[in-house]
């Protein structure tokens, strides 16, 4: 059977089209790139002329377009970006700043919208206490990324140049301003209260500070509980945060952020390392997951004070059992 060149064409356009983050103007959009007539472009998407391999080559290159899904017409196959592969992490700022360039346009467009589904403490929230943040980075350069600096050290903040603080409140900021609607489970805290145990029992934390970082976990949950009845992350922002219960759905972490131009869906893969794609079918199929998710869940916040007392109380009561368990041991 010959080659169908036809639907080729039409797998093309349609994976280019999708591409296109300004659905307005795309036709300008590939005007100015290949510097032919819009006339020209509505002529090669409508397979009158279609594109010269060259242009094809550059379009490919430029819009990251799956080309094995054209040829395939397979709409079950995804293509994830893994950031990590190509770029590495060698020090603290590489990963901080791979943070602020995903969210540094996120944040200018008033109408993004973040899906969290999560059964971690999304990294963000660390951000507002300088001990969570320098602990939670101790662990991902000394056990994740095998960061010289970190390998061989016990913690202490002192491992931490001054900036680092200052990009995290800075990363904060940005999310704060961000509408999310997130779903968590009374485990969220769980893996950081096994790693602030492991690290005491290793000697590589210290019983001083590892009750002092709990105790700033505590101060952090009420501040959580906080922002939940006020539905709100950010005090000059209204209404930009909702928090739902997640009793019976599996997740690990996933985010889906939609803007008016782009979508796209980030996986947590070698965490707190990340993989991410745009694939419209893919965001499809995510979005119907996040609405299980939600149709199964409980929302917490204003006008469901009980639920949520309830949850942060049992948060609440983990953070204590782990200290007083630390203090037993002295």
């Amino acid at each position: 059977m010959l080659f169908d060149t036809s639907e080729f064409k039409s797998l093309f356009n349609q994976e280019l089209l999708n591409k296109i983050r300004n659905k307005r103007n795309w036709a300008t959009e590939l005007s100015g790139l290949l510097h032919c007539s819009v006339s020209s472009i509505y002529k090669k998407t409508q397979q009158d002329s279609f594109f010269s391999l060259e242009e094809m080559l550059f379009l490919i290159n430029y819009y990251s377009i799956d080309i094995k899904k054209v040829f395939t017409n397979d709409i079950g196959i995804v293509q994830f970006n893994v950031p990590s592969i190509k770029h590495p992490i060698n020090n603290i700022d590489d990963y901080l700043n791979r943070l602020n360039s995903t969210f540094k346009g996120l944040g200018q467009d008033q109408k993004a919208t973040v899906y969290y589904a999560t059964r971690e403490l999304p990294f963000f929230y660390y951000f507002l206490k300088p001990e969570l943040t320098y602990f939670k980075l101790f662990i991902f350069a000394q056990s994740i990324w095998k960061l010289e600096h970190f390998v061989n050290s016990t913690f202490s903040i002192a491992l931490f140049d001054d900036n680092v603080q200052i990009k995290c409140n800075k990363l904060w900021e940005n999310y704060s301003k961000l509408l999310s609607i997130e779903y968590w489970n009374t485990k969220i805290l769980d893996t950081t209260l096994q790693q602030i145990f492991y690290y005491y029992e290793t000697g590589d934390l210290t019983m001083e500070d590892a009750l002092k970082i709990l105790a700033t976990l505590e101060e952090l949950n009420k501040e959580l509980k906080n922002m939940t009845m006020a539905n709100s992350k950010n005090p000059n922002i209204q209404n930009n945060f909702k928090l739902y219960e997640n009793k019976i759905i599996h997740t690990s972490n996933h985010v889906l952020v939609k803007t008016e131009k782009k979508s796209g869906i980030y996986l947590a893969f070698d965490n707190p390392n990340f993989i991410y794609s745009d694939d419209p079918d893919f965001i499809k199929y995510s979005e119907n997951w996040y609405q299980n998710i939600e149709d199964s869940s409980y929302l917490l916040g204003r006008g469901s004070g009980h639920q949520t007392a309830m949850f942060f109380n049992y948060l609440s009561k983990k953070i204590e059992q782990l200290a007083n368990r630390i203090k037993s041991r002295f």
